[in-house]
């Protein structure tokens, strides 16, 4: 059911309030006032907007980049409290980090510019319990049948065909091969395998094979 199960994740997640402000600002210890003026009065705008401010948990964050470039780091994350020297030194060195991850590379000789502030209030709410699938007991996941998908390479695919429901936590299933259930199909491609979680859910990586 995967429309229901779409419902229950909209159901289950938190609720999320945004405030952006533009601001180029060469991240320094002397900005630290001018930062902090520009977090108070978003959060400020933000907690006016709130039936219970209290239940908010303030998450901030920034994107930048280095002084020079064109393109931006986003989602950078600032420390909670006043802004300070302190925060300044974090900030930039949260953006490094950050830009290593996106680029592959560092350059923290180079000074960092910040373009958008961003703070958000987040309001938690209820989460959908969901039942742990059992693990198999005896034997290994075997397929239903075989069959040919075509036009997923030059010649006819000789895939396994397995059924969700016969599928068990841990179960490890080899591409190609098709999982079906009765509204959605789940392909695995050659050179990938399928792994069934906890929940039932199916993480789908390359081969450590290939």
């Amino acid at each position: 059911m995967p429309g229901l199960f779409s419902a229950l994740g909209l159901l289950s997640t938190d609720l999320v309030f945004t405030r952006n402000r533009s601001a180029y600002v060469r991240l320094s210890p002397e900005a630290a006032d001018r930062i902090n003026v520009i977090y108070e009065e978003m959060e400020r705008d933000l907690r006016r907007n709130l039936d219970d401010p209290g239940k908010a948990l303030t998450v901030r964050s920034f994107d930048g980049h280095l002084a020079g470039q064109t393109w931006e780091t986003p989602f950078v994350s600032v420390p909670a409290g006043r802004i300070t020297g302190e925060s300044i030194r974090k900030m930039i060195e949260a953006f490094h980090i950050e830009y290593a991850k996106r680029w592959g590379n560092k350059f923290e000789h180079m000074p960092v510019v910040s373009a958008t502030y961003r703070t958000q209030a987040v309001l938690a709410m209820d989460k959908v319990k969901y039942e742990k699938w059992a693990e198999r007991r005896k034997g290994k996941v075997a397929a239903e049948r075989t069959m040919k998908l075509r036009f997923l390479a030059e010649q006819d695919v000789d895939v396994c065909e397995y059924e969700r429901d016969s599928l068990y936590f841990g179960d490890i299933i080899i591409g190609p091969a098709i999982i079906r259930e009765p509204m959605s199909t789940t392909l695995i491609m050659s050179g990938q395998t399928g792994t069934v979680g906890e929940l039932g859910e199916i993480i789908i990586e390359r081969s450590s094979q290939q």
